[in-house]
């Protein structure tokens, strides 16, 4: 999707859409660990994004 990002707002792309973007665009989602009682950061989450080369 070449122009995912000026299409992402619009109300015409729908949630369903949106996931199927998000499923062809990540290969993998990595939850990093946590200090005991530091509450949960967006930092703590790594995307693995899929190479031009992967199927």
């Amino acid at each position: 999707m070449a122009d995912l990002e000026t299409r992402w707002d619009t109300p015409e792309f729908t949630m369903e859409e949106k996931q199927a973007a998000v499923s062809q665009s990540i290969t993998t989602v990595i939850l990093l660990a946590a200090n005991k009682g530091v509450p949960f950061h967006h930092d703590q989450i790594k995307l693995i994004w899929r190479q031009a080369d992967d199927s």
